[in-house]
């Protein structure tokens, strides 16, 4: 019956015209799917493919380019399966992704929608599945970054106000691989997103006022992260690095607030007010990567006081939380902040 099924299907097929060829091929595989299903209760393989396997590549092509916003949703919504196929469904999966991405703008969109979806659809996934996945996660993230440098290249490049379309498309595109990112940020290993490159990119995209917001947001998804039982010392590493990237971003967005004209004084305040929120919500979930280390904890005592004693009320503010906080629940850093209050202290009586 199958058989016979598939024999009609592409008889249809073959009067389709060339622009919905993809649909009908979608359509085709997953109603031989589930016919096979129905029929013999979802056996491992149809055809000498696996069920997955064909399922995946059905909704590659509702994904087509050119297609209808609506078809893409039914493809996103087909792609839940893959998970369920293993890493080698992710690995195959990831090829063709890889090879759309490479077309242009428009095809490098929608491989990073592909991508969060990816994620988005993960399910139940833990911690101890994810050494299985380290190849794959590598891929992603090489992938991932990869775009982020090709397509902020030519934004760099252009002058803010000469925009030309293509660029427009371009910024679509990063725009597109930071939501992919953010995703991501929310399980993949710290590790990984730092040394396959993805924290590098966002962090050059916090310097592109078109990205700052999405970039701010993927740091502060990993500050929000929690220190592993396993590979804590590589973990440790990791998050210090983001640490000191965010020390270093603070110090010169802080200087720009002073230095910027009413007009980008507001956006920049708000980036100023993003890190402050950054550095906070580290330091919360994550002590143990400044604590140890007196010369990183007095320069981040330094830079929220900073915050705190800032003629923008916001900023002010937004500082707050820590000094109520933090700074007298946790005994060292109330011993730091003992010592640098009399140091300020002392300082401002000499030039007095």
């Amino acid at each position: 019956m199958a058989s016979g099924l598939g024999g009609s299907l592409v008889a249809v097929l073959a009067n389709v015209p060339d622009k919905f060829k993809c649909l009908a091929r979608a359509w085709e595989t997953t109603i031989l799917c589930l016919a096979r299903q129905a029929l013999f209760g979802s056996p491992p393989c149809l055809g000498g493919e696996l069920y997955e396997d064909l399922l995946a590549k059905a909704s590659l092509h509702l994904l087509g380019k050119g297609l209808p916003p609506q078809v893409w949703h039914h493809g996103f919504k087909m792609m839940r399966v893959i998970w369920s196929g293993g890493t080698s469904l992710l690995d195959d999966l990831l090829s063709p992704v890889t090879y759309l991405s490479k077309s242009g703008p428009d095809d490098a969109e929608l491989a990073a929608f592909i991508l969060k979806w990816i994620s988005d659809f993960r399910g139940g996934l833990c911690e101890a599945d994810l050494p299985e996945l380290d190849e794959f996660l590598t891929n992603v993230m090489l992938l991932l970054s990869s775009l982020i440098e090709k397509h902020s290249e030519s934004i760099i490049a252009e002058r803010p106000d000469e925009l030309m379309v293509s660029t427009e498309k371009d910024v679509l595109t990063v725009t597109s691989c930071l939501l992919a990112a953010n995703a991501y940020a929310e399980w993949v290993p710290v590790v990984h997103l730092v040394k396959h490159g993805l924290v590098k990119r966002c962090e050059s995209l916090l310097h592109l006022s078109r990205f700052q917001t999405y970039a701010l947001k993927f740091f502060k998804i990993l500050c929000q992260r929690r220190r592993p039982l396993t590979v804590a010392k590589d973990y440790d590493d990791a998050m210090s690095h983001v640490f000191e990237i965010l020390m270093s971003i603070s110090q010169d967005s802080l200087t720009k607030v002073a230095a910027c004209s009413d007009f980008s004084s507001e956006r920049e305040l708000n980036v100023a007010e993003g890190i402050c929120d950054c550095l906070f919500t580290l330091v919360s979930s994550n002590m143990q990567c400044i604590i140890a280390d007196t010369i990183k904890t007095s320069c981040f005592l330094r830079q929220m006081l900073e915050y705190y004693q800032h003629y923008k009320i916001a900023l002010h503010f937004q500082s707050l939380p820590f000094w109520l906080v933090y700074s007298v629940s946790h005994t060292a850093l109330l011993n730091y902040s003992f010592h640098l209050a009399i140091f300020l202290y002392g300082t401002s009586m000499h030039v007095l």
